[in-house]
């Protein structure tokens, strides 16, 4: 369901049946991205560790570091930079 729908629907001017349905697909497209994202959280719980047991602690620590520019980046690109696609 995520990933299915790339952009959300605008239902202003439609009517209000058209924006009580709107309404009912956001909270279930939430409850899809709630779980989605815990789900993905749960995994750094398990691979944090892995990584310090599997290599040097500072080369676990440069991937983290250059790890979280990199979303950054993407999330600028999709949702907060001027004309992006889904902006947020």
């Amino acid at each position: 369901m995520i990933f299915r729908d790339q952009h959300t629907r605008q239902a202003e001017g439609q009517g209000t049946e058209a924006q009580a349905a709107a309404q009912k697909q956001s909270g279930t497209e939430a409850g899809a991205v709630t779980g989605f994202s815990s789900a993905t959280a749960a995994y750094g719980f398990f691979l944090i560790p892995a990584m310090f047991a599997v290599m040097a602690v500072t080369t676990a620590l440069w991937i983290f570091i250059g790890f979280h520019p990199t979303c950054l980046a993407v999330c600028r690109w999709f949702h907060a930079r001027k004309g992006a696609e889904a902006p947020g």
